[in-house]
C-alpha cells in the first residue's frame, strides 16, 4: 500500500512514516533498514560521545542513501545540549538531508540547514511552540502517549489546531502509532505523516539490551509514567523499581531536576540510563520482535 502525502513529496520517500529518533536506541543499522523500506529514519546526535563518530556515520549514511527509496536524518536537541554548536557544525558540514529539532529556539538550525537545501522539522507540543518555529518546513506534533518528551495535548486537538493556523505546513503526528489504524487515524486528523518510535525499539535491527525488549513486550499502556531524570524535561518511560529508586534518591536530596543530567551529576547521583526504558503507550500493542520492514508493512496494511 502506497500513501502519497506532502511529507512523501517533500522528502521523496515511499511512505509517510518517520522512524523517530530514540536516545540510546537508534543506530545506523536501523536507519539503513528504514531507508531500504522507503521511510525516514532519524537518530539523535546525543547518541554520540564524540563528533568524529557522528561525522563518520553521517558520511556513511549519505553514501548509503543514494538512489534509495528512503532518507535519513539527525535529531538535534538545542536547549541544555552542551554539544549543540559542535553537533550543528557536523550536521551542516556533511549536508544532512533531514534535521529534526527538539527543545529550544530552532532559528539558527533552520537558517543553516536551509542554506544547503536540507529539510528541518521541529518538535512542538503546542501551538505557541509552532509559532516560534514557523520558518521550519514542518512540525512534529508530539501528543499525549508519545514516548520520550511527550506533550500533554491529545493529537485529536493538537493536529487540527496546527492545521487551522498553518494550512500549508507539513504536520507529522507523534504518539499512538503501532498499527495501520493508528496511522490512518492520525492522517484523518489532517496530518501528512506519522512519527513512530516505540514500535521500533524491540525490532530485529535494534541493539538494545534484551531486558529492554522484554520490558517492551511485557508492558501495557498503564505501565507508562513520566520522569524528569533523563533530561530535566518530562519524558515517558516504563515504570520500574530502578526508576522509583532513582527518583526517591533525588527527592531525598531535594532536587527538582530542572537542569536534568547536569544536576544529577553534580548531586552525586550516578543514574544508569541503560536501566531506564523510554517508551510510549503503544507498548500495549507490541508483543514480539519483528524486522523494521515487517513493522512498516504492518503500519501500512491492516
Amino acid at each position: 500500500m502506497k500513501l502519497e502525502t506532502r511529507l512523501t513529496q517533500q522528502l521523496d520517500i515511499s511512505h509517510p512514516i518517520i522512524m523517530a529518533p530514540m536516545f540510546l536506541v537508534s543506530n545506523v543499522k536501523m536507519l539503513k533498514a528504514a531507508i531500504d523500506i522507503g521511510i525516514a529514519g532519524v537518530m539523535p546526535s546525543l547518541n554520540y560521545l564524540d563528533s568524529e563518530s557522528l561525522a563518520l556515520d553521517i558520511k556513511n549514511l549519505n553514501d548509503y542513501n543514494k538512489n534509495k527509496k528512503g532518507i535519513f536524518g539527525i535529531n538535534l536537541i538545542i536547549k541544555g545540549n552542551l554539544k549543540y554548536k559542535e553537533h550543528l557544525d557536523v550536521i551542516v558540514k556533511n549536508k544532512t538531508p533531514l534535521v529534526i529539532t527538539s527543545l529550544g529556539n530552532p532559528s539558527e538550525v533552520i537558517e543553516k540547514v536551509h542554506a544547503y537545501g536540507g529539510t528541518v522539522f521541529c518538535d512542538v507540543i503546542n501551538v505557541a511552540h509552532a509559532q516560534k518555529a514557523e520558518k521550519a518546513d514542518g512540525f512534529i506534533a508530539v501528543g499525549q502517549g508519545a514516548g520520550g518528551h511527550a506533550g500533554n495535548i491529545s493529537l485529536q486537538v493538537l493536529i487540527p489546531a496546527l492545521r487551522m493556523l498553518f494550512p500549508s505546513k507539513i504536520i507529522i503526528g507523534a504518539g499512538g502509532v503501532a498499527n495501520a489504524k493508528g496511522l490512518k487515524s492520525i492522517l484523518a486528523l489532517g496530518a501528512d505523516g506519522v512519527s513512530a518510535g516505540t514500535v521500533f525499539i524491540a525490532s530485529q535491527e535494534s541493539e538494545v539490551d534484551e531486558a529492554y525488549k522484554k520490558a517492551i513486550f511485557k508492558a501495557k499502556a498503564s505501565d507508562i509514567t513520566m520522569t524528569k531524570i533523563l533530561s530535566g524535561v518530562p519524558a515517558s518511560v516504563i515504570k520500574s523499581e530502578y526508576l522509583q529508586k532513582m527518583e526517591n534518591e533525588l527527592k531525598l536530596k531535594r532536587l527538582n531536576l530542572e537542569r536534568g543530567i547536569e544536576l544529577l551529576q553534580k548531586s552525586g547521583v550516578d543514574a544508569d540510563y541503560s536501566q531506564i526504558f523510554v517508551a510510549g503507550q503503544v507498548v500495549e500493542f507490541v508483543d514480539k520482535e519483528l524486522s523494521i520492514s515487517e513493522i512498516v508493512k504492518s503500519l501500512l496494511e491492516d
